[in-house]
């Protein structure tokens, strides 16, 4: 072979080797940018990752306003009942204030049976009276009608009528003196329940 020739092939040759190492240099330099590419997109995947979390964290926060606003709600809630609570009290209070009202104005009509009872005392005696007095005629009369014989008969009779209507009204008033001493005892123990007495 001819020196010239080999020197050509040679060169040639450390061309060739020259362009692989070149090439194997790119092809190495490509495999770094891959890697980086590959970090790069490790990274944007964390960077999604991320990102779905943050979105998590958005929703959890927007659920823990809403909750927060429930929890204000039920505060308010708790507020009503409390001040329905207040009104059903002063309700109830109204209530016995107006039973109060009502047994205060049986006490004032008790005073009034009470001032009656008084009166008709006062009457059973002015009947006693009566009836003694009433008693003294008919004796008197009695006496006369031997000294004016049918005439005071009739007269007689006419005392008897009225002693006997006396009798009756008597027994009337007794009964409306037992219903007001009825009346009397209720009075008492309404006094009593009011604390008057």
């Amino acid at each position: 072979m001819i020196p010239n020739e080999s020197n050509q092939i040679l060169l040639y040759l450390q061309k060739i080797v020259n362009q692989i190492d070149a090439i194997q240099e790119k092809v190495n330099h490509i495999d770094a940018i891959q890697e980086k590419v590959n970090q790069i997109d490790a990274i944007q995947e964390k960077v999604n990752h991320i990102d779905a979390i943050q979105e998590k964290v958005n929703q959890i926060d927007s659920i823990q306003e809403k909750v927060n606003q429930i929890d204000s709600i039920q505060e308010k809630v708790n507020q009503i009942d409390a001040i329905q609570e207040k009104v059903n009290q002063i309700d109830a209070i109204q209530e016995k204030v107006s039973q109060i009202d009502a047994i205060q104005e049986k006490v004032n009509q008790i005073d009034s049976i009470q001032e009656k009872v008084s009166q008709i005392d006062s009457m059973q005696q002015d009947i006693k009276e009566l009836k003694q007095e009433t008693r003294k005629i008919s004796q008197s009369v009695a006496v006369l009608e031997h000294e004016h014989g049918e005439k005071i008969q009739a007269l007689l009779d006419g005392q008897i009528g009225i002693l006997e209507k006396l009798d009756l009204f008597e027994s009337t008033l007794n009964s409306h003196n037992n219903i007001l001493d009825n009346h009397s005892d209720r009075i008492w123990n309404l006094e009593s329940k009011l604390g008057i007495v």
